[in-house]
């Protein structure tokens, strides 16, 4: 997990590097990803917001992501709820409620928690933090890629509304 984080850091950081002769404004680089990347964008998210040491080496300083892009993600921590230090980037989140790959709630295992996008959302909603959750009743692990051709107009809008005009919506 520290390694594909790492990589997501390595990645954000070449095209911060980059960005003024790419044309790239630094400031709206969304990070996106299915099954066991939703979990790398979301723990690097989580990283930042909690000043790991990774994000703090690798990342220019202040760096946020603009907005957070999840199909069947979920965060790891050893504490029994989710905690930020500072407030996290609008986030998607996509799911379905029976998916049995990646926890669609909270789940505590020998003292590691994951935490899958119903419980991301409910915290993100209890911290009126801006985010659009997506939970599709009776679906398995197909939310890893099925919102990527079925979704498009919905992921449009939250990028048009929430990383590009930035307003503070919550659904």
């Amino acid at each position: 997990l520290a390694m594909a984080t790492g990589d997501l850091y390595d990645a954000t950081a070449y095209v911060c590097e980059h960005a003024s002769a790419w044309g790239v404004d630094k400031t709206r680089i969304v990070a996106s990803g299915s099954s066991a990347g939703a979990i790398t964008v979301l723990m690097g998210e989580y990283g930042i917001c909690n000043g790991h040491p990774l994000a703090q080496q690798k990342l220019p300083q202040d760096f946020n992501y603009a907005g957070v892009i999840s199909y069947a993600g979920a965060i790891f921590d050893t504490q029994e709820e989710l905690r930020w230090a500072k407030t996290p980037a609008p986030m998607m989140l996509f799911h379905g409620d029976a998916d049995r790959n990646v926890p669609y709630g909270a789940l505590g295992v020998d003292g590691v928690w994951l935490f899958g996008s119903k419980s991301i959302a409910d915290d993100l909603a209890r911290r009126r933090v801006p985010h659009a959750f997506y939970s599709v009743a009776e679906t398995n692990h197909s939310m890893a890629w099925r919102p990527m051709t079925e979704n498009r107009g919905e992921i449009d809008s939250f990028l048009e509304k929430l990383v590009f005009k930035r307003q503070r919506l919550v659904t």
